[in-house]
C-alpha cells in the first residue's frame, strides 16, 4: 500500500496498486506508473463522504425518543466501537455467513452498544428499543446524515473526463450502494460496485480485489492488467 498526499484530497489518501499488495508509508507512485492507470476504485467512508458522528447522533436520538436514563454521547461512542468491532469479528461482512440482513446486523450491534453502556439487555422494553433503533436506522438513510467531501465531485469529474473507469469497493452493506449513493447523486459516476456484504470478503483480502478486477475488465477489456488499476481509500 502506497500513501501519498494529494492537493485534491482532504487528507492523506491510501493508494494501492492491484499488482502490489505490500505496504509502504514512504513510497509514492511514479509518473510512469500513474500514466498506465486505466481503472480507479474508491472506498466510500472517509474517501468520498463522511457520516454524522455516532456518539452524538445516538445520544440525540435517545433523547428524542425518550429513553429513560439515556447514555451520554461519550458512553455511546466508546460502547459502539467495542460492539462494532466484536460483531465485525463474530458476524463478518455484516452477517453474510450468518444469513443476516444488514438491518438485522445493525439492530444487533446497536443493542450490544446499549448493553455495553451498562443498560442490561432488558433495561429497555422491546417497544422502547425498537423505536430507538428505527429512528437511528432511518436517520442514516437521509441526506442530513452525510457530508460529501468538498473535492469529491471535482475528482470524479476529472476521472470521467479523462476516460478512467471508476468503481466502488467498500466494507459496507448493500444499503450504501443501493440507497445512499443514489440519494447523494453519486452513483452515476461509477461503472461497478462491490460491497463486503454481497461478496462475503472484506478489504484488504485479495478475494475482494479479485472480484473488482473481474468487474473492471468488463468495462475496459479482457487484456486489462492488475497494474493498471488503482485503489484509493482504506
Amino acid at each position: 500500500m502506497i500513501k501519498i498526499i494529494s492537493s485534491s484530497w482532504k487528507k492523506a489518501s491510501s493508494i494501492t496498486c492491484y499488482s502490489c499488495r505490500k505496504s509502504s508509508s514512504s513510497s509514492s507512485l511514479s509518473l510512469s506508473e500513474l500514466s498506465k492507470i486505466k481503472v480507479i476504485s474508491l472506498d466510500v467512508t472517509g474517501t468520498i463522504l463522511n457520516h454524522s458522528p455516532v456518539g452524538e447522533t445516538y445520544h440525540k436520538i435517545a433523547i428524542k425518543c425518550g429513553l429513560p436514563n439515556p447514555p451520554t454521547h461519550i458512553e455511546l461512542k466508546q460502547a459502539f466501537k467495542i460492539a462494532y468491532h466484536n460483531n465485525v469479528i463474530n458476524y463478518p461482512c455484516f452477517g453474510y455467513y450468518h444469513n443476516l440482513t444488514c438491518k438485522n446486523w445493525w439492530k444487533l450491534t446497536i443493542k450490544d452498544t446499549l448493553i455495553l453502556t451498562g443498560r442490561e439487555e432488558n433495561y429497555y422494553t422491546s417497544q422502547q428499543f425498537n423505536y430507538y433503533f428505527n429512528l437511528i436506522y432511518q436517520h442514516y438513510g437521509t441526506k442530513n446524515s452525510y457530508e460529501i467531501l468538498y473535492d469529491t465531485f471535482n475528482f470524479l469529474n476529472y476521472c470521467k473526463n479523462n476516460n478512467y473507469s471508476i468503481g466502488i469497493i467498500t466494507n459496507n452493506t448493500n444499503r450504501m450502494i443501493d440507497d445512499i449513493l443514489p440519494m447523494l447523486d453519486l452513483h452515476n459516476y461509477f461503472d461497478w460496485f462491490l460491497c463486503s456484504h454481497e461478496v462475503g470478503y472484506e478489504k484488504p483480502s485479495r478475494q475482494i480485489f479479485d472480484y473488482a478486477y473481474n468487474e473492471a475488465k468488463y468495462f475496459t477489456n479482457d487484456n486489462l492488467k492488475r497494474s493498471e488499476i488503482l485503489h484509493i481509500g482504506n
